[in-house]
């Protein structure tokens, strides 16, 4: 039986220049020595994106694939990479791997050797990263601290704040940790490193160029980024190659499904063009395009975006649909810190269709459902509610197409 590879070369010398679609399985139970064939499919779709071609199609069973897919090569116009559930079956693609080992430290805390956490999920539920003043995961109505008094300074400069809540921990401890913080008018969120820590007072460096968007008084706050502020059930923490859990009734989490993010791309299509995606579920992991005429369609990508370091004017990114005439379609996109989907720089004549996109910019930043820059592109008929700041934002874009969309309770 010839291969792709000898059929295309078999086709070239003959003058034909298409090569017959072949169909491609994939399922958990598979194995990656077998040919991929429905009765003997493969177990990664990594596996089956290294062997497919133009006009090909990876039919996907059922099951948890937790992998980062690439694609050595594009389709074309009329002969689209197509990836799909097979049959409508559930099928996950996972930034989360599995995590063990455990074993205990103290006062119900264990610890394990991990590598580039950014989310902890326990028995399927989104963990806390360890902060103060503790919360849960109603990141839209969270417990904040708040500040007493600030100074102010210049861009980069030293910065201070109190609160007399801060006098119940000894002096020093949360020095080195980070503040997250909405500063001033409240426009957005900064982040920055406490530098010193001294009763009541924090100190710290002013993030922001603007002065409208300095700390004062009666801004809000947590710090995070530091052992010190997991003390509770349902937080964890993650550092030098350690991550540090006290699981939800502070069992031992060896008991539970734990699993921790170390991917953020479930496809990363770089520069491929004419790849189709098609009733997947991407959790704990996103997309990423930088192609033409790719169509991600009737997919739900869910926590996309991990917490991160926020920066004023700047948000993070969620499905990233860079590139031109490229299509996300029929999805839902829910729980990001950052964005829910996003257009870069340089991107052309994208479209966004009946989607539901909601629960985005966990963070109050900059990012928001829908934040886009570039030219040209279509924002149509998608459902849209649940923002920290904006609902679609389009500053400095240009020639959009915004039509029936409906947008509601932003701002959170």
């Amino acid at each position: 039986m010839l291969n792709k590879y000898a059929t295309l070369f078999l086709l070239a010398l003959s003058g034909s220049l298409v090569a017959p679609a072949s169909d491609f399985y994939v399922s958990e139970s598979g194995s990656d020595n077998n040919p991929g064939t429905f009765a003997l499919p493969f177990a990664s779709i990594q596996k089956a994106a290294n062997s497919m071609f133009a006009g090909d199609t990876c039919h996907i069973r059922a099951g948890t694939y937790r992998e980062t897919v690439t694609l050595p090569r594009s389709g074309t116009s009329g002969s689209p990479i197509r990836f799909q559930a097979y049959s409508n079956e559930n099928v996950v693609v996972t930034g989360l791997d599995v995590i063990s080992g455990w074993s205990l430290l103290s006062n119900g805390i264990y610890q394990c050797a991990a590598n580039d956490v950014s989310q902890l999920f326990a028995d399927g539920e989104l963990m806390v990263e360890a902060r103060w003043p503790n919360t849960d995961t109603d990141y839209f109505s969270p417990t904040l601290a708040v500040v007493d008094s600030a100074t102010t300074s210049a861009y980069q400069q030293p910065l201070s704040l109190t609160d007399s809540a801060l006098s119940a921990f000894p002096d020093g401890f949360w020095t080195g940790a980070k503040m997250w913080y909405m500063p001033g008018s409240e426009w957005g969120a900064g982040s920055t490193l406490i530098t010193n820590h001294t009763g009541n007072q924090l100190n710290f460096i002013n993030t922001s160029i603007n002065e409208s968007l300095q700390i004062e008084t009666g801004n809000k706050y947590f710090l995070y980024g530091s052992l010190n502020a997991l003390n509770v059930e349902t937080e964890w923490f993650h550092e030098n190659g350690l991550l540090y859990f006290k699981a939800p009734g502070i069992v031992n989490p060896n008991t539970l499904d734990v699993e921790a993010r170390s991917r953020r791309y479930g496809f990363d299509l770089a520069w491929r063009n004419y790849i189709e995606i098609e009733g997947i579920t991407f959790r704990a992991a996103t997309l990423l395009t930088r192609g033409s005429h790719n169509v991600i369609e009737n997919c739900e990508i869910l926590f996309s975006t991990p917490f991160f370091d926020a920066r004023i004017w700047n948000g993070d990114t969620g499905v990233v649909l860079n590139g031109e005439d490229n299509t996300l379609r029929k999805c839902e996109i829910a729980w990001s810190w950052g964005d829910g989907v996003s257009l870069e720089n340089n991107t052309v004549s994208n479209t966004v269709e009946n989607c539901l996109i909601h629960d985005c910019n966990w963070g109050g930043g900059w990012s928001a459902p829908i934040r886009t820059l570039g030219t040209g592109h279509a924002f149509l008929n998608n459902t849209i509610y649940n923002s920290g700041r904006s609902g679609i934002r389009f500053q400095k874009a240009t020639r959009l197409r915004i039509e029936g969309n409906n947008v509601s309770h932003m701002g959170w």
